[in-house]
């Protein structure tokens, strides 16, 4: 179920406009015979609702491959998984600069794309830990590529990536 609501950003800080804990979007649009405002959905939760404007090529293999290595640590996600690492603490301590929230949400879409499974152990202290699925399985050479192709090129690469810090901690 879904909420609607209309509101304005805040010039200041160019943030929603909170009012009884709700979330409320809409910028006001000039048209040529008046003001139109323009409302967007937001859920239940307060999360902000995104529809994309561009639908995905679905007869693209690599759009399919995209969507489910497309996360900034899915591929770590994955990778560990695969050599044991099953447990959501123990992902977390594997794949240290992320945070528990950002790995939440990529376990959950790596699930609904059915690459890995949860297996939810109803004891005391409560028990959760992931499988790779025959679909997780058959990424695997893909993430080898990967890793390969990465290590290969690892000089040239990071060379980019250290001057591109510099250059905007220059500008700060």
């Amino acid at each position: 179920m879904f909420h609607f609501f209309l509101g304005q950003i805040s010039k200041e800080t160019e943030q929603p406009a909170i009012r009884d804990n709700a979330i409320l979007w809409g910028k006001y649009f000039p048209l040529w015979y008046g003001i139109v405002p323009i409302p967007i959905f937001v859920s239940q939760n307060l999360s902000l609702m995104y529809e994309k404007k561009i639908p995905l090529p679905l007869e693209c293999g690599l759009t399919m491959t995209k969507e489910i290595l497309g996360g900034k640590w899915k591929p770590n996600l994955l990778l560990a998984i695969s050599l044991g690492i099953k447990r959501p603490s123990d992902l977390q301590r594997a794949i240290p600069h992320s945070t528990k929230r950002v790995l939440n949400l990529q376990l959950k879409e790596l699930e609904e794309f059915r690459v890995i499974t949860k297996q939810i152990y109803h004891q005391l202290p409560p028990k959760v830990e992931y499988f790779l699925t025959d679909i997780g399985e058959s990424l695997l050479p893909i993430l080898k590529s990967m890793d390969d192709w990465g290590n290969r090129n690892r000089a040239v690469i990071e060379a980019v990536i250290i001057n591109r810090n510099a250059a905007e901690t220059e500008e700060h």
